[in-house]
């Protein structure tokens, strides 16, 4: 959840021995999200796939504007189809070319 008020993670095990470890510094430590922290949290995901196709249409937009800039000599974005990988990227990421964009610029 980028720029959002609460950060969380999950650890996942298939093993007891590391699980009772896990929860005995979790318990000991205190790393229990409050009920707040949970609320903001739950909100941020409703609306997680709404940013996450706003900010990849941005990023494309972007990606094209820098391709035809005079000042840049380089653009990485998946979502091009000049990207090494781009077939790859948009098989894997459901046609969207993600939210990255790199360039590189003249001098």
């Amino acid at each position: 959840m980028c720029c959002a008020p609460s950060v969380m993670g999950v650890v996942c095990t298939d093993s007891d021995d590391v699980f009772t470890k896990l929860r005995f510094i979790q318990n000991g430590i205190g790393a229990v999200p409050s009920p707040f922290d949970c609320f903001l949290a739950h909100r941020g995901l409703k609306t997680l796939h709404v940013r996450l196709e706003a900010a990849a249409a941005n990023a494309k937009a972007i990606a094209m504007f820098l391709e035809k800039h005079e000042g840049v000599t380089r653009v990485l974005y998946p979502g091009l189809s000049s990207h090494p990988q781009h077939e790859l990227a948009m098989k894997r990421q459901n046609g969207s070319g993600g939210a990255i964009v790199t360039f590189y610029c003249v001098g």
